[in-house]
């Protein structure tokens, strides 16, 4: 998963994270907002039946008071006089839309004035009257009637009624009186305004209302003269249920209430808050609602808080996840481009080429000329005077390059002093014209510091899309021509007909190898090595392959496939096991266990990383000391990875085991090199010994060469001799030890055990 793509997923879960918690806390707010409301009605009730009950008990006070005066005192007990008196106290109160003096049998005897006693109904037997009126008479408190409309006055009133009795406990009157609704309780509706709260009386014999607040006479002429629905009744006794309090439980204990949330009554389609409480001195229901409706604007103005934070926050988010997605895109640039680009030159590297491969090479692409570009002289150059001195030549090579070819072309670095040139010149003579410009160009001197150099370079050139039609094998067409222009140094090849043979057959060789050594094809052969008196000192193991599908293949051909490929490591520990088993039998049938076996390694092998415990693990397998090993190595492997190696081979001698520096004499061997490099013995290339009898220049090179290896406490060895000549002309100076076919060619196991019986022999 790229990093871009988990940011943003960070961000979405983020933003999913902040919206649950927005819903979360909505909800939160809402329980929050429903529990203040809870607490205002339970508080608000609390207040609304206290002060219920303390106006009734002050009427129920006041009521005894006058109906006591109206009975027994003289001066009120004429209807004028008693209007007179119940007028001013009217005054007093001015809740009261009237106050009288009823018989125990109905009739209205005494009033104030602003009643029409002769219009006034029997109160026993009026309807709307009758069974509270009745009540009063059975009861010694006061009794609130059935809320009605009152003709008389002309609005409603809530009937109060109290029975005057005699010492006897005899009714002798019923006071009787009318408080407005609207009066009842003003200031509880004055402190109820900022929230639309009703406050309810319920009679609970009846169920019917006794006040409802802030209703008009129209509404209330539609609810008050009916009772409540028993579905709304049973549906509060289920709530009720549902938080474990019934209604008898607060009959009992009148200080209880209890909050729930109910539909309502009076509009159906509301759902009320509701806290709910009993008064027992008048038998009345005391109810505090508030529409669930009006806590949504609280809730709502809540959530817009919380929306409009969430989406600063997210916004805040975004910004900064962007900034972080850009700072995060020019980063990924920049190292891309540090990715494409070669640090030093600041041209494309290899892992460039791979990216756009699609853009040239493909079936239908544009023809185009492929030129592997690799710099002759480099290498000494870099080692002699240092990296700083190599880089700057490195650089301005690279600019030489690129100013020959158009901007339209691309040059790479392919990797140390190599370059990869794709151009669209295609034309073969002037791809030819071309090259030799460029040529010339690279052999004219860089100048750096006070030094001027000459590099040159070798160039292989080939064609999209005869000679690949993907860059693996053009640039390994490229590479092939330029390894033939490197036999001659600063020059050009074009990959040919004969070339691409060359290829095939190195690629069939490539394919067969594979398999070679775990299908038998591989054998050994030895060739002897003779002390200056003729006594056999040591076997070479060569290796010789014999395909079934290719015959007979010269190990120069394929060894530096093997290296190449990696096969080198199964075939390398082949070689040494055979060699060590070899060898190890055939000492121990003849009884020489001074037989010296050289075996030759590759760079490619010292670099595995168990190379030294297989090695010492197979000595020890077959009994073979490792005194009398000699591994030879070439000298280009030192140039490759000195430091790497150097602690190997060390490791190596530190067991025994000998070294010997193959082909000394063709490579770049100087001798201070040699004199630090950890060898035994040095072999000294077949090439100087064919002419070491006729070339006064490689005589004396010979005798150098054996002289060198005396001052440093170095065996020799000479191989490829040929002739009776080269031998006793090498015995002469001292040559340690000889090999060639002169003694003996490389032989199988089974011819070598057959000489066993002539080794003494001097030839």
């Amino acid at each position: 998963m790229s990093l871009k793509r988990s940011i943003w997923i960070i961000f979405y879960a983020l933003i999913g994270f902040g919206v649950v918690y927005f819903a979360w806390s909505g909800y939160l707010r809402w329980q929050d907002i429903r529990q203040q409301a809870e607490q205002e009605l339970r508080y608000l009730n609390h207040i609304f039946s206290s002060s219920v009950n303390l106006n009734f008990k002050q009427q129920e006070i006041m009521l005894q008071l006058i109906g006591e005066q109206l009975l027994f005192n003289p001066d009120l007990q004429s209807p004028r006089q008693a209007a007179h008196y119940l007028d001013r106290i009217q005054k007093l109160h001015p809740s009261l839309n009237g106050l009288g003096l009823i018989s125990p049998d109905g009739d209205l005897l005494k009033a104030t004035s602003n009643i029409d006693i002769e219009r006034m109904p029997n109160l026993k037997s009026f309807p709307q009257t009758r069974d509270t009126f009745l009540q009063a008479l059975e009861e010694t408190r006061l009794v609130i009637g059935h809320t009605y409309y009152m003709d008389a006055f002309q609005e409603w009133v809530i009937p109060l009624r109290k029975a005057i009795r005699n010492e006897d406990g005899e009714v002798i009157g019923v006071m009787a009186a009318g408080i407005r609704p609207s009066q009842l309780l003003p200031r509880v509706q004055i402190s109820t305004r900022e929230r639309p709260f009703s406050m309810i009386l319920i009679h609970d014999d009846s169920f019917r209302y006794a006040y409802i607040s802030g209703l008009s006479d129209q509404a209330l002429q539609t609810v008050i003269p009916n009772p409540i629905p028993q579905s709304q009744i049973d549906s509060t006794r289920r709530y009720l249920a549902r938080s474990g309090i019934s209604i008898d439980d607060l009959r009992r204990n009148p200080r209880l209430s209890t909050e729930f949330m109910i539909d309502s009554t009076l509009r159906p389609s509301l759902t009320n808050l509701v806290s709910l409480s009993y008064i027992p001195e008048y038998r009345l229901w005391s109810m505090a609602t508030l529409p669930v409706d009006a806590l949504y604007p609280t809730w709502h103005r809540s959530l817009l808080v919380y929306g409009l934070t969430l989406l600063l926050v997210g916004l805040v988010l975004f910004l900064l996840f962007r900034i972080i997605d850009r700072a995060q895109k020019r980063h990924q640039n920049l190292l891309l481009q540090q990715a494409n680009r070669d640090f030093l030159t600041g041209l494309h590297n290899r892992q460039y080429l791979n990216r756009i491969e699609s853009r040239w090479a493909g079936p239908g692409k544009r023809p185009f000329s492929v030129w592997f570009i690799d710099l002759d002289n480099f290498k000494h150059i870099n080692d002699s005077h240092g990296h700083r001195i190599g880089d700057r030549l490195l650089r301005q090579a690279a600019d030489r390059i690129v100013r020959r070819f158009d901007p339209k072309d691309l040059v790479c670095r392919q990797g140390g002093d190599e370059f990869i040139v794709l151009s669209h010149l295609v034309d073969a003579n002037a791809v030819r014209e071309r090259a030799r410009q460029l040529l010339r160009d690279l052999l004219q001197p860089l100048e750096i510091d006070d030094y001027a150099f000459r590099i040159g370079a070798s160039i292989g050139i080939c064609f999209h899309p005869e000679d690949g039609e993907n860059f693996d094998s053009l640039f390994s067409a490229a590479d092939s021509a330029m390894y033939e222009a490197k036999k001659k140094k600063n020059s050009y090849h074009l990959y040919t007909d004969t070339l691409r043979q060359q290829v095939r057959e190195s690629a069939h060789i490539e394919q067969a190898l594979r398999s070679a050594v775990t299908n038998g094809e591989i054998d050994m052969a030895y060739q002897l090595q003779v002390e200056p008196d003729g006594r056999p000192c040591g076997v070479e193991a060569l290796c010789r392959w014999n395909s079934p599908e290719l015959g007979t293949i010269a190990p120069d051909q394929f060894i530096p496939i093997a290296e190449r490929n990696g096969s080198i490591i199964p075939l390398g520990h082949f070689i040494i096991d055979r060699s060590l088993a070899d060898i190890a039998a055939l000492a121990h049938k003849r009884g020489r266990d001074d037989l010296r076996l050289s075996i030759n390694i590759s760079v490619r092998q010292l670099q595995e990383k168990r190379f030294s415990e297989q090695l010492l693990a197979a000595l020890d397998r077959h009994g073979f000391s490792t005194e009398r090993l000699t591994l030879e190595i070439t000298e280009s492997l030192f140039m490759e990875d000195y430091d790497y190696l150097m602690p190997v081979i060390d490791g190596l001698r530190n067991q025994g085991i000998r070294i010997a520096l193959d082909d000394f004499g063709t490579g770049y061997s100087s001798l201070s090199l040699l004199r630090r490099l950890p060898i035994d013995e040095l072999k000294i290339d077949k090439s100087f010994i064919d002419t070491v009898c006729s070339n006064r220049q490689d005589h004396q090179l010979v005798m150098s060469i054996l002289e060198i290896a005396r001052t440093l406490g170095m065996r020799v060895v000479a191989e490829g001799i040929e002739s009776s000549d080269q031998a006793e002309l090498l015995r002469e100076h001292g040559c340690d030890c000889m090999q060639g076919y002169f003694f003996s060619p490389p032989l199988p196991i089974e011819e070598l055990e057959r000489l066993c019986h002539n080794w003494s022999r001097v030839p």
